[in-house]
């Protein structure tokens, strides 16, 4: 499950990932076989695994099941509390925004292959994921590249 995909408002929704066939927005990624599919879409396959416990709350285990594996932390739901809200907290904008730290890049490394500039990094880390890298190139402040790229 994209974990930009959890929303809270009056209530709870949560996005969920493909099973097959992944796809993810326009936004003009590098190296992609169309517009929104990867080149490796085939080889992801994503879901929710819901669990509810006898008195209602919720516990989601996000799956990876390409690679027989769990994605994260559990995301854990009471269950709904008409008065206070309080189970509506957790996972709800300014929650999230609040706990979200920026992602920490390493330093990156550019070469020159003829015309071409190569860039390598290692991944990015973050307390949830790296969703995409926004690489631009500029020469004396004029920007030459912007390349996008899916992490």
């Amino acid at each position: 499950m994209y974990p930009r995909s959890i929303w809270q408002g009056d209530f709870t929704v949560l996005g969920c990932a493909s099973v097959r066939y992944m796809a993810i927005e326009a936004a003009g990624y590098e190296d992609m076989s169309s517009a929104t599919v990867m080149k490796d879409c085939n080889e992801f396959s994503q879901g929710n695994l819901l669990q509810f416990d006898k008195n209602g709350n919720m516990r989601v285990l996000r799956m990876d099941f390409y690679n027989n594996a769990v994605i994260g932390e559990a995301l854990t739901a009471q269950y709904p509390d008409r008065e206070t809200k309080a189970n509506l907290v957790p996972y709800n904008h300014t929650t999230r925004s609040l706990a979200n730290a920026a992602p920490k890049l390493s330093n990156m490394v550019l070469s020159l292959d003829g015309d071409n500039v190569i860039a390598e990094w290692a991944a990015g880390t973050d307390d949830e994921f790296v969703h995409d890298y926004t690489v631009t190139l500029r020469q004396g402040g004029e920007v030459k590249v912007t390349k996008k790229v899916l992490a």
